[in-house]
């Protein structure tokens, strides 16, 4: 069967020889990443050190999984900015939506919990 590709791999699936034609190699994605980012073991232990310290605290255990998602992340994008180039605007961005989701639910929450509202009389 013909794919998407010139060397007949379907679209859906990744094709190692247009990959090393094209210079998309997984040898360059990690050099590209390590010279954004910084290095992996460095940036993994800033992340895991920095959730280690927002998981011994008293309220981890008490938020729902979508909120502890959240900041996992968010403390991911703060380890990349301390390890990694400070200045790429792409983890500041991220960051600022991951709060807004988390904000959209508790404002959904705090809504739902005050209850419907009465119509003005």
């Amino acid at each position: 069967m013909i794919g998407d590709c010139h060397h007949g791999v379907p679209g859906n699936l990744r094709c190692g020889a247009c990959e090393e034609e094209y210079g998309m190699d997984i040898q360059s994605t990690l050099r590209d990443r390590g010279a954004r980012y910084g290095d992996f073991t460095d940036h993994a232990q800033m992340s895991d050190d920095l959730q280690r310290r927002c998981e011994a605290s008293p309220n981890w255990s008490g938020l729902p999984a979508w909120q502890r998602w959240g900041l996992r992340i968010i403390l991911d994008k703060i380890a990349r900015m301390l390890t990694g180039d400070p200045n790429y605007v792409d983890n500041a961005h991220d960051m600022v939506g991951y709060s807004k989701l988390i904000e959209d639910r508790l404002l959904a929450a705090e809504r739902a919990a005050q209850g419907p509202e009465l119509p003005l009389t």
